[in-house]
């Protein structure tokens, strides 16, 4: 792929990962090295890249409930995502949460003689996980008693029960990340984010968090906030750099397979086009003047997701084989259930992509299955890309119902998203060469900070 910055050209290599200036550019050089064919999917290889070689078991996530006290305008569950399920009302039995807990562990303790430094992680998704406190608080005891070493349990919260003393005590005594959502200021949170019976949530929330923040200082807290065409994300800006929480995740509402973006008009899309372009020159600005600061709105909005370019150019890096595109997880790798005690490939994905059960444990028949349907789906087009190792679609952006006009989209526009990530990435280099390199170290602080260490 061709990048041009400045009327300097470079060339990114898909084969090995890296960004060359096109005077320098050598293939040959370097390709022998790398290796990004793909292997017939069988059980055998997904066995052997799950368990023989430890990439499963990466996270445990439990849908404690599918209940939730608010109804989200944007949320996965509502009808402006068809293909995934409705609001629902039913709790995660204990019975279902124990076995599901003792095949992961079960699991982990094989995955452990590979990758002997890896800690078990053990998180609690819903609906909204608090409306279940009592299971999780027995998922806990029941983990230190069977587990004889370091768990990391996380929970993700929209803050509505944070105010709750108990609650608050037992995620604190039990070392527990918590990520709330909280989309920035009054006027953005409210506008999206609103309770089942049809009021603003953010005075509440924001009340909770800082009074949780101020009684644990050492609590892993981040927020997660999501934005959109409508947002103000100089307000934005603002308020986050005045309150100083860490931002465990900063996206836009997520676009795929929606009627979400359907109620925005061109004039805001314009509008947030330029107010987003301004940014970016403060943040460009910052970055010359050398007075960039990472823990900060603009860097998370900018330079957060641009760093992952800084830890792909590896020039032996092999992928999995069983995928076309790299960025893409292997379902296993994490497992997420819910209510019913089904594995799903994780919280983000439709359920009907079931890959196993509480009883059964992992299906390994059933990855092999999704594998080959999502290869089905993608067709011949990651073979010809010429941005396959950098490509983050995944088994959430497409479905069978999708035509073959659907996914060339698709493709265009990951293509076209990554050249533009790829032409910013250049650019802080031209100013600053040692850009990433400088701030990679404070934000895998941040991070471990905010989520905690899963190995030793």
């Amino acid at each position: 792929m061709d990048i041009f910055c400045k009327g300097q050209k470079y060339i990114y290599d898909n084969t090995v990962g890296m960004i060359f200036p096109a005077k320098m550019f050598n293939p040959s050089k370097y390709r022998s090295l790398c290796n990004l064919s793909t292997c017939k999917v069988t059980r055998l290889k997904i066995d052997d890249f799950l368990l023989k070689k430890g990439h499963s078991c990466k996270q445990l996530i439990l849908e404690v409930t599918s209940s939730c006290s608010f109804r989200c305008k944007y949320c996965i569950y509502s009808e402006h995502y068809p293909q995934s399920r409705t609001h629902g009302s039913q709790n995660m039995s204990e019975e279902t949460a124990k076995k599901a807990i003792m095949k992961y562990l079960e699991s982990f303790k094989i995955i452990k003689k590979v990758n002997y430094s890896r800690i078990p992680v053990i998180g609690f998704y819903g609906g909204e996980p608090l409306l279940n406190f009592e299971l999780i608080k027995t998922c806990v005891t029941f983990c230190k008693g069977i587990y004889n070493g370091n768990i990391l349990f996380n929970i993700t919260t929209n803050g509505y029960m944070l105010d709750d003393v108990e609650i608050q005590n037992f995620l604190s005594e039990n070392d527990f990340s918590v990520t709330v959502s909280l989309d920035g200021d009054e006027r953005n949170h409210n506008r999206n984010r609103i309770d089942q019976n049809g009021f603003y949530t953010f005075e509440k929330v924001y009340t909770n968090v800082k009074k949780f923040w101020s009684r644990n200082k050492n609590l892993k807290l981040s927020i997660s906030a999501c934005y959109d065409f409508s947002s103000s994300l100089t307000t934005l800006n603002d308020f986050f750099d005045k309150e100083d929480y860490p931002i465990l995740r900063l996206s836009m509402v997520n676009p795929d397979n929606t009627s979400y973006y359907d109620r925005f008009s061109q004039e805001e899309i314009n509008r947030f086009n330029e107010e987003i372009q301004r940014l970016n020159n403060i943040f460009f600005d910052q970055i010359k003047k050398q007075n960039f600061k990472l823990n900060s709105f603009l860097g998370y909005l900018f330079a957060v997701p641009l760093m992952e370019f800084s830890f792909y150019p590896k020039l032996k890096q092999q992928t999995s084989g069983l995928l076309p595109c790299s960025s893409c997880c292997v379902p296993g790798e994490k497992i997420y259930v819910n209510t019913n005690g089904k594995f799903l490939v994780c919280e983000r994905v439709c359920q009907d992509l079931v890959i196993g059960d509480v009883d059964m444990g992992i299906d390994l028949a059933k990855i092999e299955e999704i594998l080959n349907r999502f290869k089905d789906l993608l067709g011949n087009r990651c073979g010809d890309c010429n941005v396959s190792r950098l490509c983050s679609v995944c088994f959430s952006n497409v479905s069978d119902k999708m035509s073959d006009k659907d996914m060339d989209l698709l493709c265009s526009k990951q293509k076209n998203n990554i050249r533009g990530a790829l032409t910013e990435y250049v650019s802080i280099l031209e100013l600053r060469p040692d850009f990433f390199d400088r701030i990679s170290g404070q934000y895998y602080s941040a991070l471990k900070a905010m989520i905690g260490d899963c190995r030793k």
